[in-house]
């Protein structure tokens, strides 16, 4: 049996520009850098945390690091982290665990992304 590769999933993601802006606006350029590098290592700590509390079946864990995620997305200005965020907590309500693994797959993926984009925009912001 020949095995089929799968495609990549790549989705492209944004940021909130006018949120990150208004987030350091008014403060000294370094503050405003550890500011939003400082979320942004927030972020890929809960997704972590999130990853691993989904391993090891513990919901309520999970549903805490999600609502911590949730929190964090929206102030970053990442929008479709946001939402996925949402959807992840939806599957979680249902107890569909194939829902529920493919969502966060992606929530994983998009966090990661986002993250990216806002190191790659953070000289611009500040």
């Amino acid at each position: 049996m020949k095995a089929t590769p799968m495609p990549e999933v790549t989705e492209p993601v944004t940021l909130d520009l006018d949120r990150l802006c208004k987030l350091c606006r008014g403060l000294p350029p370094r503050e405003a850098e550890d500011l939003v590098c400082g979320i942004a290592d927030r972020i890929v700590v809960h997704l972590a945390e999130a990853d691993g509390t989904w391993r090891a079946g513990d919901g309520p864990a999970l549903l805490a690091q999600l609502d911590a995620l949730g929190g964090y997305a929206p102030v970053a200005g990442m929008l479709k982290l946001a939402r996925v965020i949402d959807d992840c907590r939806r599957c979680l309500a249902t107890g569909d665990p194939v829902a529920l693994a493919a969502t966060l797959g992606r929530m994983l993926r998009v966090g990661e992304r986002s993250v990216l984009a806002l190191y790659e925009r953070q000289a611009s912001l500040v």
